[in-house]
C-alpha cells in the first residue's frame, strides 16, 4: 500500500492555483525572522534579554486584562439584553392574563340571569308579569328633514318669545 506522501507526489498540480501550503509560506517566513531576531538579541546582550522578557510579559498581561474586560463587557451586554427581553415578555404575560380575566368575567356575566333578562327585554320585547311595556319612538333617517325643520321652527319661536319684554312675560305667567 502507498503512503500518503507518495499519493500527494503523484497528484497533478494545477498551474494557475498554487497549493494552500504555499500561501502560508510568507507567514512562516515572518515568524522565522521574528525568532531569528529574538535569538540574536538575546544571545548578544543578556541585559536586553531581561528587558525584552519584561516588556513581553507586560504586553501579555495587558492583553489578558483587555481580554477579560472584553469578555466581561460582552457578558454584561448579553445580560442587559436578556433582562430587557424578559421585562417585555412579562408585560405581555400581564396583558394576556388581564385579558383572560376580562373574558372569564364576561363569560360569567353571559351565564347570569341578569344578562338573560336584559337581552330578552331588548331583543324579544319580553316583560315581567305586572309590568307595562311602553313603546319609545326612535328617530329614523326617513323623517330627518321634517324633524330638522320642526326644530328650526321651535328655535324661531323661542327667539320671538325673547323679544317680548320681561314685565309682559310676568303678566302672562300670573294671569294664566
Amino acid at each position: 500500500m502507498k503512503s500518503l506522501s507518495e499519493i500527494k507526489d503523484q497528484s497533478p498540480r494545477v498551474v494557475g492555483n498554487p497549493p494552500l501550503a504555499d500561501k502560508k509560506q510568507p507567514v512562516r517566513l515572518r515568524l522565522g525572522l521574528f525568532f531569528v531576531l529574538y535569538y540574536i538579541v538575546v544571545m548578544i546582550n543578556p541585559i536586553l534579554k531581561t528587558r525584552l522578557i519584561q516588556i513581553l510579559g507586560r504586553i501579555l498581561i495587558y492583553l489578558i486584562v483587555l481580554y477579560v474586560f472584553f469578555i466581561l463587557g460582552k457578558a454584561i451586554w448579553i445580560n442587559w439584553q436578556l433582562k430587557k427581553q424578559m421585562e417585555q415578555i412579562e408585560k405581555e404575560i400581564a396583558i394576556i392574563q388581564q385579558q383572560n380575566k376580562d373574558l372569564e368575567n364576561l363569560i360569567l356575566y353571559y351565564k347570569s340571569d341578569s344578562f338573560r333578562e336584559v337581552e330578552s327585554r331588548k331583543k324579544l320585547g319580553l316583560k315581567k308579569p305586572g309590568e307595562m311595556a311602553v313603546p319609545v319612538p326612535t328617530k329614523t333617517f326617513d323623517n330627518f328633514q321634517q324633524e330638522t325643520e320642526a326644530q328650526k321652527e321651535g328655535v324661531s319661536e323661542i327667539t320671538k318669545e325673547e323679544k317680548t319684554s320681561n314685565w309682559r312675560l310676568w303678566w302672562q305667567f300670573l294671569i294664566r
